[in-house]
Formats: structure tokens, sequence, C-alpha cells
């Protein structure tokens, strides 16, 4: 198994990099501090990644290039990525050409398929195989992108960037239209005017709490103020917060259109994806059956029920051939074949 060292002191950053490195199938160790990063330099690695400033705001802190000396003297088999938010030419060419970085990706432009191709190309595993099947993000994406599967928009409200990238390139893979927000007022204005499939919402929208906050129920958290105008627009919520308290989930699983809750500090690219796949189907799917007419909706209530056709026709005085008839239309809403599918689609509405 491939390995690799990921050092950023920014939390949610480290945590998207965990995350990618997951899905590759990687050993992963972490560290959100050159500190806590040095003890891990013991070990060997095939691959390195790491932010240049590793102490805060301090954005002319270059740990980084600390860090990277100290992988080349006790690691010079691994391979160094040094990804920052403020980078010069002047410091990467220092650290591409002087301190033999593989690479150089800006926090700003960073983009995932690129990001995980390059890796791909610096650590191809030795099962040419298994990297079809397990690390060819950029395949896939290409794949679903030229083939969307879906006519859904889907609105992010989150106001930390790097997640809303995440959000978007997740949506991207899907071939999933998606409109961003980063504040409250930008929200309310979508959410009055738009027609969206889905909603993925940030309950903490201007960064005061901490990712562990055990906030139970604050009224003056602009996500939760925003559920309740979601919710009259009758939208599926999927919540991605770094809240985790056991008593505000409960709370909003009880009295929202909740579909799922993610915590932002166990996130899973994958789960997410499933979810927001699954939402946009019900969606898709209440969309359809809302566009039954009112005798289509009767007979398909009576096929719940377990009725023949003979028996349709007589409670609702109409012909066996009509409720025929009404039963095609049906299938083609519901893009069915079978009454027992029709049947199954209606019950899990």
């Amino acid at each position: 198994m491939r390995t690799v060292l990921l050092v950023d002191d920014d939390t949610s950053w480290l945590q998207i990099l965990i995350e990618l490195f997951q899905d590759l199938e990687f050993s992963i160790d972490s560290a959100n501090s050159l500190e806590l990063a040095l003890p891990f330099l013991s070990k060997k690695h095939d691959l390195a990644v790491f932010d240049l400033s590793l102490s805060g705001e301090d954005h002319k802190n270059k740990d980084g290039l600390f860090l990277l000396e100290k992988i080349q003297k006790l690691d010079p088999s691994c391979r160094s990525i040094m990804l920052t938010g403020f980078a010069t030419v002047d410091i990467a060419v220092n650290a591409i050409v002087e301190l033999g970085a593989v690479h150089f990706f800006r926090k700003e432009s960073f983009n995932v398929a690129e990001f995980i191709s390059n890796v791909n190309k610096l650590l191809p595993l030795a099962n040419p195989d298994q990297t079809k099947e397990s690390s060819t993000f950029e395949t896939t994406t290409n794949a679903t992108v030229n083939t969307p599967n879906y006519s859904a928009t889907v609105l992010i409200i989150e106001d930390d960037e790097n997640w809303r990238k995440v959000h978007r390139e997740i949506l991207e893979d899907m071939g999933v239209n998606a409109i961003e927000c980063s504040s409250y007022g930008q929200a309310i204005g979508q959410i009055n005017k738009g027609n969206f499939s889905l909603v993925l919402l940030d309950l903490n929208l201007r960064n005061e709490l901490p990712v562990n906050s055990k906030v139970q129920n604050r009224s003056d958290l602009e996500g939760l103020q925003l559920l309740s105008r979601i919710k009259d627009k009758g939208i599926p919520i999927i919540i991605v917060s770094g809240l985790s308290s056991p008593a505000l989930i409960d709370s909003i699983y009880s009295g929202q259109n909740i579909f799922a809750y993610f915590e932002k500090q166990h996130f899973i690219r994958s789960s997410l994806t499933q979810a927001i796949r699954e939402a946009i189907l019900e969606t898709e799917q209440k969309q359809k059956t809302n566009e039954l007419t009112h005798r289509e909706n009767e007979v398909l209530t009576l096929m719940v029920e377990g009725l023949t056709n003979k028996q349709i026709a007589l409670r609702l005085f109409i012909t066996p051939n009509t409720v025929k008839r009404h039963l095609k239309a049906i299938f083609e809403k519901f893009d069915v074949h079978t009454r027992s599918g029709a049947v199954a689609k209606a019950i899990n509405r």
C-alpha cells in the first residue's frame, strides 16, 4: 500500500486531503503543525503533501520549506508536493528546483482531478488493473461529466471557499449544475427566486464557532434561520457542518426537511456523493409524480392497494382498456415497466 504524509495547519484543507487519499487507498499520516509532523519523518513515505506556511495566519512563515529539507535528508525517496494559498514564483522555483519538491499547487486554483492525476503519475500502482479500479479519479470524472445523468440544479450555501470547492467538484463530476452562495443574504435571494432539486447547507456561515463546538441550539446560526425558508419551498436539504452536537442534530432532523447530515470532521466524499444522488433522484421522482393527472393518481392509488385492472375499472367506472392506458402513462412517467416497479416507486415517495 502506498503511504503519504499530509501536513497543513488549515483543518478544512487537511480534512480534504485526508479524504482524497483515503479514496486512493493510501496509508495516511497527518499533522496540523511542523512540530507534530516531525516525528512522522522517522517512517518511510512514498509521498508528502504539505503547506508552505504551517503557522496559522502568519503568511510569512515558511515552515514547509524546513519540512521539505528534512524530508530530503531523512527520507530521500519520498516525493514531495507543496500546497499553499500565497505562493510566489521565487518560492516555487526554490522549492521545486533547489529543494526537490515534485510539484507545487496553489490553493486558490486547486483542481482535484488535476491533483490526483499528478499523484497517480508520480506513484502508479504496481497492478494496472487496481489503478484502473481504485485510483483513476480523473477517468471517472471525465466519464461522468461527458454523460450527465441529471438535469438538476443544486444550491450550495457555504462560507468556506475550500468546502464550496469540494461540493462544486463533486457536483461537476456527477454532471449536476451548481449555484454557490457564501452568505445569508445571497442564499435568501437564490432560495426566493430559484427552483432547486437540493440544497447543500452549512449551519454556521460566519466561522464563529470551533469545529467541535457542542452547541445544542443557536437561533443566531444563520444556517438554522435558512432551514425554515428552504423547508417552505419543499427542497430537500443535506447539511455539511462542523457542528456535531447530538442534541442539535436530533432537533434538526425532527423539525426540518433534512435528507442527510454530514459532520465535516468525519466527512467522506463517496458518502456525500451517494446522498446527493439519492436526494436528486427522489426529487425527480416527486416531480414526475406531481405530473400525474388526477385520474392517473386515482389509478395508481388503487393499484398500490392491490386491485386488478378490472377491479380498478369497476371502482372508477371506466373500462379496463382505459385503465391500461393510464397505467402505460404512469409507467412512462415513473420510468418503470411493471406494476410492481410502479408500486415500489409510489410507496418510496
